[in-house]
């Protein structure tokens, strides 16, 4: 943070979810904003299917981290190492 201060930037990203600490040192809250470009053609629908598992699990999480306190994002994190150990 001291360097982005430093190089004049207005604008800092804290990373998703809306932890306490973040607060602290916000003014504002701009949404994150992005999109996904399909180029048309015969693998528009293969590419369609592919993608759209990784935009439904990104809007999932997004929800999550607006709904769930601090405490229960850090457990589910947590399990989620566990599953991922247990798993390998």
């Amino acid at each position: 943070m001291e360097d982005a201060f430093a190089q004049g930037r207005r604008r800092f990203d804290l990373g998703v979810g809306e932890q306490s600490y973040k607060l602290r040192f916000a003014d504002g809250d701009a949404p994150l904003e992005w999109a996904l470009l399909l180029a048309p053609g015969a693998r528009l629908p293969l590419s369609a299917a592919r993608s759209s598992r990784a935009v439904a699990r990104a809007h999932l999480r997004s929800a999550a981290l607006r709904a769930l306190s601090d405490e229960q994002v850090a457990r589910l994190k947590r399990l989620s190492g566990r599953l991922r150990r247990t798993a390998a």
